[in-house]
């Protein structure tokens, strides 16, 4: 999101960004002036565009403006801290009596899933192999956190599950 006041002769901007990971920025959309001819405004003009941006880290930005008599101006750089793409974990029934369907999306290396009680106390680690049925047999009604590991044995989500038991 930008906006320009006054706006002079403003052929069209381009978005620039660069991630941490880069050395140069790269254009990722133009966008024409919505002065008519390359003409003056002085009214406050507001452009947007979105960014489909799936950086897990630090992305850097900026505008470049392009006039008709081809020179080029460069706004400040604005930096904006990206999060990672989280897998989507989802347990169900919950609370459920005694077993519970796992889905998860976003994450291809899955394999184990782990199971602690209300204080910690790990009560469970297995493999789901494809599975989406978990069965709580003989665990006993209460809270439990079931983490979702990468075949490294990295956690990458912990979902709350209460059992019942009934």
């Amino acid at each position: 999101y930008w906006s320009t006041k006054p706006e002079t002769r403003v052929n069209y901007f381009v978005i620039q960004r660069r991630v941490s990971s880069e050395n140069q920025f790269s254009d990722i959309d133009t966008l024409a002036s919505q002065v008519p001819n390359g003409g003056v405004s002085l009214v406050v003009l507001n452009y947007n565009r979105y960014d489909h941006n799936e950086y897990g880290g630090l992305s850097f930005y900026r505008l470049k403006t392009v006039n008709f008599d081809n020179s080029v101006a460069y706004s400040n750089i604005v930096v904006v801290a990206n999060k990672a793409k989280s897998p989507v974990v989802t347990l169900w029934p919950n609370p459920t009596p005694n077993k519970f369907f796992i889905g998860i999306s976003g994450l291809n290396n899955f394999r184990t899933i782990m199971i602690w009680d209300a204080v910690g106390q790990k009560m469970r680690q297995e493999e789901i192999a494809g599975r989406s049925i978990i069965a709580m047999d003989g665990l006993p009604a209460g809270s439990y956190i079931v983490g979702i590991l990468t075949s490294d044995g990295t956690i990458v989500e912990t979902k709350k599950l209460i059992v019942t038991g009934q």
